[in-house]
């Protein structure tokens, strides 16, 4: 499968399907991206911090760098994505799904996690320092 590659940056828009897309390196503060569709997009280094992805869907995506800080990403699908060394620190992640994701260094610090799914993930170097995990499900996570 080839993947699009997109020079200009993306804007925010609710309900936009994006994708397969390479979007590395995207600058989109404080963008509307709720209910949009990045399954299997390349986010690496993307700085969408305090943006809106309630409900995306971004299972297999690529995040690993990404800046995520005060995104909320409620009830996101994030199944197989990598967020390898993301920066989610004060990010809502309440009832998002993170099974089998790759958490591997990633920063989420006071980060809601209430009720969010982590079957099988990789939190290896994960810092949680005040992050609220209430109702977490942990089962099978690699520390």
């Amino acid at each position: 499968m080839h993947k699009q590659t997109d020079e200009q940056p993306i804007s925010g828009v609710a309900n936009a399907s994006i994708g397969g897309r390479i979007l590395r390196y995207q600058s989109s503060i404080g963008s509307n991206y709720s209910h949009a569709e990045f399954t299997g997009s390349d986010l690496s280094v993307a700085r969408l911090c305090g943006s809106n992805l309630y409900r995306a869907n971004l299972e297999q995506a690529n995040l690993s760098g990404a800046d995520l800080r005060g995104t909320n990403l409620q009830a996101a699908n994030l199944k197989g994505a990598n967020l390898y060394k993301a920066i989610l620190s004060g990010a809502n992640l309440d009832r998002t799904n993170l099974e089998q994701a790759s958490l591997e260094g990633a920063d989420l610090r006071g980060a809601r996690l209430r009720y969010a799914c982590l079957k099988g993930a990789d939190l290896h170097g994960v810092d949680l320092t005040g992050a609220d995990l209430y109702g977490v499900d942990l089962t099978d996570v690699k520390y």
